[in-house]
């Protein structure tokens, strides 16, 4: 107990890291690159130039919201919804731009569809490279990509996501904003970690926690509460690869599955023994 108070005390004087990534896609391809192991979502390669082709990977058992009639776990197809942004990175006014065009999933079915990997379940990829997908001008610039994922489910006919939950009925999806590269950050081990941040701070129901490898290793991913506590492990041991933007969500529950009262928390990243941590606020 003694070293997670060193540890928070530690945390305390560190800055959370503000930076991601973005996506880019070309025809269907018949097969995918292989990666070690996947978080909910993986980009790669990244950080990568919007006329760049990269590959969208999907884990449906690790997207939000987990363990609810929403889950997309066990979904037996996947659309992407997805527009971009063309203002400044982190904007909001210019977010979700070339949607209807190009990135809606009920027009584009085919377009958007992604394609289940051979041999690995629950997982989906989809190869695409932005200038192309969202069909932008030559002096249309983007710094990130808007998306939320489809299952087929969703009786929101202008969204993505899953089946609506209870609670929830008219927003039944999780929001990515994945912009090309790092645009800053604090990150201390820029050996292995090209970025990490965690959006929405504040979060009320779902945190997404990306982080960035240069080299593949093995991942633990842990939710500490503010006296150092653990409360919620979302990696143990897994192999991610490097040259990839990994994504991984946080549904503001502990281990026992039950929401954790609003506060202060901090994840805590390591990989091959280098570690980074960040501030959650939970409301």
């Amino acid at each position: 107990m003694k070293a997670k108070h060193y540890f928070f005390a530690a945390v305390a004087l560190l800055g959370i890291a503000a930076s991601t990534t973005i996506l880019a896609q070309t025809a269907q391809p018949t097969t995918f690159p292989a990666t070690v192991r996947n978080s909910g979502v993986t980009v790669a390669p990244w950080p990568f130039k919007q006329t760049d082709s990269i590959t969208i990977t999907v884990n449906t058992t690790q997207t939000f919201p987990k363990g609810v009639a929403a889950s997309m776990n066990g979904a037996t197809a996947v659309w992407i919804h997805g527009g971009v942004n063309l203002g400044p990175y982190g904007t909001t006014d210019r977010r979700w731009q070339k949607v209807d065009q190009t990135g809606e999933w009920l027009n584009k079915p085919t377009k958007c569809q992604f394609v289940a990997r051979t041999g690995v379940a629950n997982t989906f990829d989809l190869r695409l490279r932005p200038s192309n997908f969202w069909a932008l001008a030559a002096d249309e610039n983007i710094s990130e990509i808007c998306c939320v994922f489809n299952d087929g489910q969703s009786n929101n006919t202008k969204e993505g996501g899953a089946a609506p939950t209870p609670d929830k009925p008219t927003d039944p999806k999780s929001d990515f904003f994945i912009p090309l590269g790092a645009v800053a950050s604090s990150v201390q081990n820029s050996d292995i970690f090209t970025a990490t941040n965690s959006y929405p701070n504040p979060a009320t129901d779902v945190v997404n926690i990306n982080f960035g490898l240069k080299s593949t290793g093995n991942v633990t991913l842990k939710i500490f509460n503010a006296q150092g506590v653990e409360v919620a492990t979302l990696l143990d041991g897994n192999t991610m690869s490097g040259n990839a933007l990994h994504i991984m969500q946080w549904d503001v529950t502990n281990a026992a599955g039950k929401k954790v009262p609003s506060g202060v928390y901090f994840f805590r990243l390591m990989v091959n023994g280098a570690t980074e941590t960040g501030k959650i606020m939970v409301n």
